[in-house]
């Protein structure tokens, strides 16, 4: 069956920069599509063997395709730059991700030192509200101390 993804499906929905949707084929399932032109187009896509006049004519179009230089080149140039783009992808998402955990970290470890002022403050015995002044704590934080 084929299955063309609608361009509002945002969850699913990949577009290349050319504007060009994927879709989605389950080839395998040539033999039970009732269609005949249909199934033989999935049959190609999944044997590569052409069985009728249409799928003869796409075939030696792909035969000659593979034979052109720049065919190829324009194909592997896709390849890589879809390759990179995935590249720069995980490499912004990476630093998201960095940023992140730095960020947390540093909210951790300034949270902590809250902590540790408030701690030794309540050793002091200053009261709890000019701790929580200094400190943002909430009383209930300091009285769990």
């Amino acid at each position: 069956a084929i299955h063309i993804i609608a361009e509002n499906d945002v969850e699913t929905l990949e577009k290349f920069d050319s504007g060009i949707i994927k879709v989605i084929v389950n080839t395998s399932a040539y033999d039970k599509e009732k269609n005949i032109e249909k199934s033989a187009l999935l049959r190609y896509i999944c044997t590569n063997e052409a069985t009728d006049d249409f799928t003869r004519q796409i075939d030696e179009i792909v035969k000659q395709a593979r034979l052109n230089e720049k065919f190829k080149e324009d194909y592997m140039f896709q390849n890589l730059a879809e390759g990179d783009r995935r590249y720069e992808g995980r490499q912004e998402g990476i630093a998201i991700g960095i940023k992140q955990g730095e960020q947390r970290g540093i909210e951790q470890g300034s949270y902590q030192a809250k902590l540790e002022t408030a701690k030794n403050m309540l050793l002091d015995n200053l009261p709890l509200e000019t701790i929580s002044r200094y400190t943002s704590l909430s009383i209930d934080e300091l009285k769990k101390l």
